[in-house]
């Protein structure tokens, strides 16, 4: 997952074993359905089969379609930047993880408050202030894992309703109409 579009900089190439984590494009849980639904109008359906040929042709051979995707949030990294604790002239990294602490906040998730920021804390700052503005040169990084927090959620649901008609026996055209996200539900990213 080490990469130049998402990945997370090697933070400690002496100790790998800390680089280990989730993979970020790969969400925890994904479901995804598909169905489509010939609507029983027409010639040789249920409804209205006894139609005129013209008639058919305008009521008869209409499919409903749809696509529903739901899935976990992506993972990320906790991370800092500007300060260089670790002394190795690489400012920023991955925070510590203040132990006893959610990274969920109190009151639960929202899209302005995801973290709780009070679990993690910069190294070399004291116990009392977490993120301070000038943190001592501890010699060593943050022991925050790789992709250990998970982002918002995606729910999207897309629909069609499909016509297909037969001008002549090999000649057909079909018309469409499609929706994507019909229910208008915003899929938030990772926070910053």
């Amino acid at each position: 997952d080490n990469n130049w579009v998402y990945g997370q900089q090697i933070q400690n190439q002496y100790n790998l074993h800390t680089e280990y984590g989730n993979n970020s494009f790969t969400p925890d849980k994904r479901f995804i359905a598909e169905a489509v639904y010939a609507l029983p109008f027409g010639k040789g359906q249920k409804m209205l089969s006894q139609l005129p040929r013209v008639a058919n042709a305008i009521v008869g051979g209409w499919r409903f379609s749809t696509v529903v995707t739901l899935q976990s949030g992506q993972f990320f990294t906790p991370s800092f930047a500007g300060f260089d604790p670790s002394n190795t002239n690489n400012p920023g990294g991955r925070p510590d993880v203040v132990s006893g602490v959610s990274v969920i906040p109190a009151g639960g998730q929202s899209i302005s408050n995801w973290i709780n920021l009070g679990a993690f804390s910069v190294p070399g700052c004291p116990t009392t202030t977490p993120v301070c503005s000038n943190p001592a040169n501890v010699g060593r990084f943050g022991n925050a894992g790789v992709n250990i927090l998970e982002g918002p959620s995606m729910k999207n649901m897309d629909l069609a309703l499909m016509k297909t008609f037969h001008t002549t026996e090999r000649l057909t055209w079909q018309i469409e109409v499609q929706a994507q996200d019909v229910f208008n539900h915003p899929n938030f990213g990772n926070p910053t």
